[in-house]
């Protein structure tokens, strides 16, 4: 396991720049339930799981927290392909 090392400058510079690979990449992004979403975000800890496994998945998740919902997130990822990626 890779121990996080999360700054508030380097959080917010990569959540911007997942953003914009997001956007240059697809066409839309769809959203369900987002404000269901930030109500339980603002009563506990919320974990996201994707339904597979791809390199999109923690951009996403990093992005959506951060950039829409305004709120403190971490996004794993096998410590394998960090360490390759």
């Amino acid at each position: 396991m890779i121990p996080a090392q999360k700054g508030p400058l380097f959080q917010r510079f990569f959540a911007w720049h997942a953003e914009r690979k997001i956007r240059a990449h697809f066409s839309e992004v769809r959203t369900i339930d987002l404000d269901r979403l930030a109500a339980a975000l603002a009563n506990a800890p919320v974990l996201l799981l994707a339904n597979h496994s791809a390199w999109w998945d923690p951009l996403w998740a990093l992005a959506l927290v951060t950039r829409r919902l305004r709120a403190d997130g971490y996004a794993l990822m096998d410590a394998r392909n960090l360490r390759r990626l």
